[in-house]
């Protein structure tokens, strides 16, 4: 018994040695430079962003734009022209605001952020800027398509007993909006 005891006490000794600290050590800090600093390339495509972008843009699909994008092409491009001309839409030495909504609006209809990234070739912070980007300009140029409806209550809502008062001051529906 008295080995035995022995034993478990060598054990516990050598557990506080400086080479069991320096595996914990690097058993706690090995995952974190894995993920942040021993990244490795992803966007690797031949065909870059700009290029998908380019080929997107120049097909002789209308379709095949409409089924990526969800609008047609000359819509696409009168947004594109409205929303530069707000300025909160800007292109950057790899990224043009062309792309940018292209970005947005393959978020919009279909993916995630890390697909968009891999479809379009570009980073998730680049993803996430032009999701930040494209709304902020469109909140802006809104009014110019969107009215809202007129302040009073429609001759439908007030003439009904079955909607009047419990609707009075609703827009919804069911005034026509």
């Amino acid at each position: 018994m008295e080995s035995n005891d022995r034993d478990s006490s060598d054990s516990d000794s050598s557990m506080s040695s400086p080479e069991a600290d320096a595996i914990q050590t690097i058993a706690v800090v090995a995952p974190y430079l894995q993920s942040y600093y021993a990244k490795e390339l992803r966007n690797t495509s031949i065909l870059q962003g700009s290029a998908y972008f380019k080929e997107l843009v120049e097909s002789d699909s209308e379709m095949r734009f409409y089924d990526v994008v969800r609008m047609r092409r000359e819509t696409f491009f009168e947004l594109l022209r409205l929303l530069d001309s707000t300025g909160r839409v800007s292109s950057s030495d790899s990224v043009s605001s062309g792309e940018k909504l292209l970005i947005f609006m393959y978020v919009l209809t279909r993916t995630t952020h890390r697909a968009t990234g891999e479809r379009c070739q570009v980073s998730g912070a680049t993803v996430s800027s032009a999701i930040k980007e494209v709304p902020a300009a469109i909140s802006i140029v809104r009014t110019a398509f969107i009215k809202p409806p007129a302040a009073a209550t429609p001759a439908r809502i007030t003439s009904s007993p079955k909607f009047f008062p419990y609707f009075e001051n609703c827009i919804g529906a069911i005034d026509g909006v």
